[in-house]
């Protein structure tokens, strides 16, 4: 969806010229420390009722985003996701191991839902998590 958003996309013109046609490239400006990625999850209907948005969500682990100032390289480090209904639902978090070295990663991930923690893995949150993300925290590599 990132690689999507930030292709050109065509603009009609009308140029002096003779032109018609033109091009908007959307690009960042420079890339910070941590990348949030939030995802709608939910939408108004065309009879203005609120509706929840089930939509799989193919969850990368590593991104590499480019600016204007130079590339980067981030690794996904947490996920909330809500699961649920758009009346009532339930809000769960995925990060990694706060103990897990940054420098030798093991992939030890933990699932946090309410007064339960659970081990898991990076790999498990990208596959089980595709249908409830809804805000994705990426940290960059320095």
């Amino acid at each position: 969806m990132l690689e999507k958003y930030l292709l050109e996309v065509e603009l009609e013109y009308s140029c002096e010229c003779g032109g018609k046609s033109s091009g908007q490239t959307l690009t960042f400006a420079s890339l910070p420390k941590t990348f949030i990625i939030h995802l709608k999850r939910f939408c108004y209907t065309p009879s203005f009722n609120l509706q929840k948005i089930y939509d799989p969500v193919q969850i990368q682990r590593d991104l590499v985003v480019s600016s204007k100032m130079g590339g980067g390289c981030f690794s996904l480090v947490s996920a909330i996701s809500h699961s649920g209904s758009i009346e009532e639902g339930h809000y769960i978090c995925d990060s990694i191991d706060p103990e897990d070295c940054p420098l030798e990663p093991t992939d030890h991930w933990l699932t946090f839902n309410d007064l339960t923690v659970l081990k898991t893995s990076g790999w498990d949150v990208c596959k089980k998590r595709q249908e409830l993300a809804y805000i994705l925290f990426y940290r960059r590599h320095i």
